[in-house]
């Protein structure tokens, strides 16, 4: 008799201390997110069983001029919203909340979780039956917040379709700006073998030939399907959120990596074509012969020189360099 009645009353303690989902639900903003105060975080920061935890520590607070007082802050909350509303319209039945916490109104959190700085993003998986769960000490995936991708949403959104096991379907929105780039280089180009380069050549037909060959040639011999099959990515980065332009050690590369090789590749070729043929160009001018020549040769050498330099980056002790 005793123990039930100890029993009861652990579990009507619980029921005090503890939230459910009729209750978070009625606590989500218009964008489904739940915002934690010193109100309600004791029970919020319990967790509910087979539920993922998503919060987001930030400051909304600014100086007497009205600047924001953490910039990063404001820029990723605008990312996470954006995802979050993403998220719950894509998969309406994953069990997980959301949650954000300005450090001003939950003085609570953090002393429980010793915060020395914000922003912080993080993940707790769901809880457990009969665990003991808690945001200050329950283990976390931790989302790491770098300048170059505080607005990325499909940096976020990977990192969250990670640990949940869901693909994220973030649309994409036209660039006005990278399109114009892309239509002024690609448009440069084609005026530039239209007006300068067909015109001096004669066999139109050996150029499109040669042209295609090595369209065909040197995604192979640059390592195009490796990437491809092993699902490498186009572009990775670094934890800085750096560009990465060559991987560490020659049984690797990315995609971009196949791009700047390949290039290398041809530009290589059309020196080398250039040397040989250079001196047929010119007969007639033995000035722009000489110089030509030079200049085609200084151009191997630094593109020699460039590729050589490379090739250290991905095996560091190789032994010849000029």
């Amino acid at each position: 008799m005793r123990m039930h009645a100890i029993a009861l009353l652990i579990s009507l303690i619980v029921g005090v201390f503890s939230i459910t989902t009729e209750e978070l639900d009625r606590l989500k903003d218009e964008d489904g997110i739940i915002a934690v105060t010193d109100a309600n975080y004791a029970q919020i920061s319990k967790g509910l069983e087979d539920y993922y935890n998503v919060l987001f520590i930030t400051m909304r607070s600014t100086n007497d001029e009205g600047v924001a007082l953490c910039k990063i802050c404001l820029d990723f909350e605008d990312n996470y919203r954006n995802v979050v509303r993403l998220f719950q319209s894509q998969f309406p039945d994953k069990k997980v909340y959301f949650f954000s916490s300005d450090v001003q109104e939950t003085r609570q959190i953090v002393r429980d979780m010793d915060l020395k700085n914000v922003p912080h993003a993080v993940v707790y998986p769901p809880k457990k039956d009969g665990e003991v769960y808690s945001w200050a000490k329950t283990p976390f995936y931790k989302y790491e917040l770098v300048d170059k991708e505080v607005s990325n949403p499909l940096h976020f959104g990977s990192f969250l379709g990670k640990i949940m096991e869901v693909e994220i379907t973030i649309p994409q929105e036209f660039d006005v700006q990278e399109f114009l780039t892309y239509f002024v280089i690609c448009t440069a180009i084609f005026v530039v073998l239209k007006r300068v380069v067909l015109p001096i050549v004669g066999n139109k037909g050996l150029l499109f030939s040669i042209v295609l060959a090595f369209g065909i040639l040197l995604p192979s011999i640059a390592g195009f399907k490796f990437t491809q099959i092993n699902g490498i990515p186009f572009i990775a980065r670094d934890g800085k959120g750096n560009i990465m332009f060559f991987s560490g050690g020659t049984g690797w590369q990315f995609g971009i990596e196949v791009v700047t090789v390949s290039a290398m590749y041809v530009a290589m070729s059309i020196v080398v074509t250039l040397l040989v043929y250079w001196k047929k160009l010119c007969k007639d001018n033995d000035n722009a012969n000489v110089l030509g020549s030079l200049f085609c040769a200084c151009l191997m050498f630094f593109f020699g020189s460039y590729y050589i330099s490379c090739y250290k980056i991905k095996q560091p002790e190789y032994p010849f360099e000029f």
